[in-house]
């Protein structure tokens, strides 16, 4: 998508004084438009509930839901009001909606951050009360004491935000050098004390009361064991939910302040006029970041060498449908092994150090490792097709040299593909980047559509129709099935009641008809996992044979010795009691 990206001016009549704007594909505008929607539509809903429940139920007008009702109310009206304005002004990256617009959109910005976090504040001052002095709370925390606190916060971060914005109230477009722009400035003293009022204070607050929270829990809960103990009482189990709590909540300060802290540096100190600046990460945060990372790449390489080493070993494996699961297992081994690593060091480090071949590489060697496990998934797609909806025609139309054509034809056709696309890429890589550190590709707009519809929304619509019609037919044999065994086990019944010897091809016919009838439910049940897995790309790569057809089997083998015998009541006994 980046490589679709063109300027264009936000207001085209005027060209000497209009901002230029990022003119993004249909697409992608699309794409982001519905993502951003959903995320505000999801956060307005739940805050409303909250809000609908608290007001509602009488029996929750306690002080701690009251702050709970603040929070939800300043976060229902940021989902309200300030995502769709800034999911508009990320999208169009042009200000439309005039100088008035931009002043109070600050304004209600501001405030209501701020308000929500006052609102964190006195939930941690309401909770550090509650457990450090539980019996002074009932009369310190009183619904009055909370209505007031709750009410100095909305009316303090509005005075606040007002006075530090009140240059911008009076001359909104002060600061803007372009029609099409909308932004504040304030002096570094201002900034300063907004950063210290706004974040870094309320941050430590919160994490010091917590830590007492934390430090006063535990040692109500020793000593209440201890007690416990003494009496000679059961012995209480040591709980954890305490440590528990306090580990997720330092997470999440120890991330706040790491956001904060994160600072831009020069990807090549020594060329500071032509090098890129990257994101200085905090030494811990770079650590965590390439443990998790690390981990998953590893894991994802693991798990596809066993698939690998077990399919090349055992014999009996080297089945159509195993080979493809086979290539799949491949590509995705080649992911974790050549381009998550990269993508690690890339996400973290925000420079780009390995030169501009590698960086032409990096990208022909994901892009095609990608489209290949997709047309492996879409080859599964189409095995298990041609296997449920014609199983006469499977063994001669998919054939072992047929599937190694097919498997071979998708690798050379990703590598293929991806080389035509990425060509100009090829030739000069460094063609679009602006400076030492970057590594970047940049896409024509029909290339970058006909990229679109070919690895992504032709693949999915492959794969979701195939599975939908295997789908369909799984379920019709399974009702004819279940329709033609319970007939036959009328007839098994009928036979044994009335002491009616049974043809041996009768007993071979109901052992079928049970085969089928496991086999189409075993074809829903994967079908059906199968669907929901196909908009995350991913799928199973492990078959198992049912041990319920070998001891069907099995049952047939014995029903026909006793048909070759002469004590046919006996052979009618064990069908009917197969048969139940």
């Amino acid at each position: 998508m980046d490589g679709l990206k063109e300027e264009e001016l936000c207001y085209p009549d005027l060209p000497n004084s209009s901002c230029r704007g990022l003119m993004r594909p249909h697409s992608e505008a699309v794409l982001l438009y519905t993502l951003l929607s959903s995320v505000s539509v999801l956060t307005v809903a739940l805050n409303l509930l909250v809000i609908i429940s608290i007001s509602h139920f009488r029996q929750l007008h306690t002080p701690t839901n009251l702050l709970l009702l603040s929070l939800a109310i300043s976060d229902f009206l940021v989902g309200l009001l300030l995502m769709p304005v800034e999911m508009m002004r990320f999208i169009e990256t042009c200000w439309l909606l005039g100088d008035l617009m931009c002043a109070l959109f600050y304004i209600i910005c501001f405030t209501l951050t701020s308000s929500s976090v006052g609102n964190m504040v006195l939930i941690s001052i309401d909770r550090f009360v509650a457990i450090c002095y539980p019996l002074h709370y009932p009369t310190k925390i009183t619904r009055g004491v909370i209505e007031l606190s709750v009410c100095l916060c909305w009316a303090s971060s509005f005075l606040y935000n007002g006075l530090i914005l009140k240059d911008h109230l009076r001359q909104p477009d002060v600061q803007t050098s372009c029609f099409g722009e909308c932004m504040v400035v304030i002096d570094y003293v201002s900034g300063t004390v907004d950063l210290v009022v706004t974040f870094i204070g309320p941050c430590s607050v919160i994490l010091i009361l917590y830590m007492r929270v934390f430090t006063v829990a535990v040692a109500q809960a020793r000593a209440m064991q201890s007690h416990i103990m003494g009496v000679g009482a059961v012995k209480v189990t040591a709980k954890k939910s305490e440590r528990k709590a306090a580990r997720t909540l330092g997470v999440v300060i120890m991330h706040c302040r790491m956001d904060g802290l994160k600072e831009e540096e020069l990807c090549y100190p020594n060329l500071p006029n032509s090098s890129c600046r990257g994101l200085m990460r905090p030494h811990s945060e770079a650590v965590l970041l390439y443990t998790l990372l690390s981990s998953v790449s590893v894991l994802t390489v693991a798990l596809n060498m066993l698939v690998i080493i077990s399919i090349s070993h055992f014999r009996q494996l080297h089945t159509p449908t195993n080979l493809l699961l086979l290539s799949l297992a491949i590509s995705d081994l080649l992911v974790g092994l050549l381009v998550m690593p990269v993508e690690t060091v890339r996400f973290i480090e925000t420079c780009w150090l390995l030169g501009d071949l590698m960086c032409a590489l990096s990208y022909i060697i994901g892009f095609s490792l990608t489209s290949a496990s997709v047309g492996n998934m879409v080859l599964i797609s189409i095995d298990r097709f041609v296997a449920i909806c014609y199983p006469l025609h499977y063994p001669t139309k998919i054939t072992r040299g047929v599937i190694e054509l097919s498997v071979c034809l998708c690798w050379a056709g990703s590598f293929l593909y991806n080389g035509l696309i990425l060509k100009d890429h090829l030739r000069q890589p460094d063609l679009h980047n602006t400076c030492y550190g970057e590594c970047i590709v940049v896409i024509d707009y029909v290339s970058g559509t006909v990229d679109l519809v070919v690895t992504f929304i032709g693949p999915c619509s492959v794969i979701l129709i195939l599975y939908m019609r295997v789908f369909t037919v799984a379920v019709a044999q399974a009702r004819a099935m279940h329709f033609l065994v319970v007939r036959v086990s009328a007839l098994f019944r009928m036979s044994v009641e009335e002491a009616v010897p049974l043809s041996e091809p009768t007993i071979r016919a109901f052992v079928e008809l049970q085969k089928r009838n496991l086999l189409a439910m075993s074809t829903i049940l994967v079908t059906s996992s199968s669907l929901s897995l196909v908009t995350c790309f991913s799928c199973g790569k492990l078959t198992k044979n049912s041990s319920n057809m070998s001891s069907f089997s099995d049952m047939s083998d014995n029903w026909v010795r006793l048909g070759r015998g002469k004590d046919s009541t006996a052979m009618s006994r064990a069908a009917f009691t197969t048969a139940h």
